[in-house]
């Protein structure tokens, strides 16, 4: 490690936490933000469970309720038969209607029976039974119009969109051991990555293409048909008012967020991109909590390469840049994380440094341990160290006392004669 090595890592992982902030920060200021649009992109071999989280909201709010087996349909009101999601968002709007306008009891009473009866019209239209629509089709080359119900748009929308499951899930059963069904389904997967989708071919990029935008096609104009079937009910509830109302309170304020207990699983997902994003991005710029943001970083990541890998002869990622095989930016990012983890990044320069200066243990005194005096092992006898007059030999370890040193008697010789 060079002197410019600690310089050159706390600059990366200011580069990757700005990354990570501004990502995060972008997705927080855009209210209709939503991870759908990606997830329902997924290939791979995770790519049915994260399309199952992204949903179908719409389709959803497009499919009358199913009663229990048995029920007498002509017992029950229509409007109970009306999905959940469009219920509570129209009773919601109807509260805000009535408290925005102020409504006295004759005006709620008028507003709550014209909701009802818009709630009857959007099931028999769910249902199919105030007639079709003409909506312009292709096939063959050729463009023309044909008489459809909403659920035969819905069911031509499921069959276009489970066309594009199968392009997308080609490789799955190669990577998903199981049993019978499974094992013929991987045998289909290879037939057809020999026969026609050969790895880089640009046949399943295609066809994928093409499938994606008939299904989109189809989808756009059903939520065309379901707003504006909201704004006629919003139109109907206008009906209840005065003028003197509509001038006084002016237009009615968008409707407010849902609270995070009436949140679904993607919702949730949502949340976590975006306030998990900002988190690890704020951490990495401030240097507090390095390492854990480090391998909170890597996680988002790993995840999103699970949802569009690099793998060859799956489809392209149509939100990536440039080409990729096996390893993409998010690999390469996710990897100089875990390189930043096992570093004291944030205590060279960051709040980790301080939180470890005012850390209470770091302070705590240590208690005096007694010296050890080391064994320098069995010594060797010499017979010019023994003692003279039968006195004890010396413990091993201990130092003999300091020898004085005197003048020699007359019977001794300073030359050794």
């Amino acid at each position: 490690m060079t002197r410019f090595t600690p310089v050159f890592l706390v600059l990366l992982r200011l580069a990757i936490g700005w990354h990570f902030f501004f990502e995060g920060l972008e997705k927080l200021n855009k209210e209709n933000w939503t991870s759908a649009g990606y997830l329902r992109e997924a290939v791979g071999p995770l790519a049915p469970q994260f399309r199952n989280l992204a949903g179908e909201p719409l389709i959803e709010r497009l499919t009358p309720l199913q009663l229990p087996h048995g029920t007498d349909l002509s017992q029950i009101p229509l409007n109970q038969r009306m999905p959940g999601a469009q219920v509570v968002e129209w009773d919601a709007y109807l509260q805000r209607f009535t408290d925005h306008y102020g409504l006295d009891a004759t005006q709620r009473t008028l507003a709550e029976t014209k909701l009802q009866q818009q709630k009857d019209q959007y099931v028999r239209w769910l249902l199919g039974t105030d007639g079709g629509k003409k909506v312009k089709r292709e096939g063959y080359g050729v463009t023309f119009e044909q008489d459809m119900t909403l659920p035969q748009r819905v069911d031509e929308y499921r069959t276009k969109i489970a066309k594009v499951h199968e392009l997308q899930d080609v490789w799955v059963p190669l990577f998903t051991p199981g049993d019978n069904a499974k094992v013929a389904s991987r045998k289909k997967a290879r037939e057809l990555q020999d026969e026609e989708l050969a790895t880089f071919s640009p046949d399943l990029s295609a066809k994928l293409s093409t499938a994606k935008g008939d299904a989109n096609r189809v989808l756009v104009d059903l939520r065309k048909d379901m707003d504006s079937r909201t704004k006629d009910m919003q139109k109907e509830l206008q009906s209840v008012l005065t003028a003197e109302q509509k001038e006084r309170a002016g237009p009615l304020a968008p409707s407010a967020p849902l609270h995070w207990r009436q949140w679904t699983e993607r919702e949730w997902a949502d949340a976590i991109v975006r306030y998990g994003l900002t988190a690890v991005g704020l951490c990495l710029l401030l240097g507090l909590f390095t390492r854990l943001a480090c391998v909170g970083g890597a996680v988002f990541l790993l995840m999103f390469t699970l949802a569009l890998p690099a793998l060859p002869g799956l489809p392209a990622n149509p939100r990536a840049e440039g080409t990729y095989l096996f390893i993409n930016k998010n690999i390469i990012e996710m990897l100089a994380l875990l390189a930043l983890a096992t570093t004291y990044s944030g205590c060279w320069v960051g709040l980790d440094g301080l939180v470890q200066f005012l850390n209470p243990f770091r302070w705590r005194k240590s208690p005096s341990r007694p010296a050890v005096i080391r064994d320098a092992g069995r010594l060797t006898p010499r017979p010019d160290l023994a003692p003279e007059n039968g006195a004890a030999p010396l413990p091993v370890g201990a130092e003999p006392a300091a020898i004085t040193p005197h003048s020699p008697t007359p019977r001794e010789s300073t030359n050794g004669d």
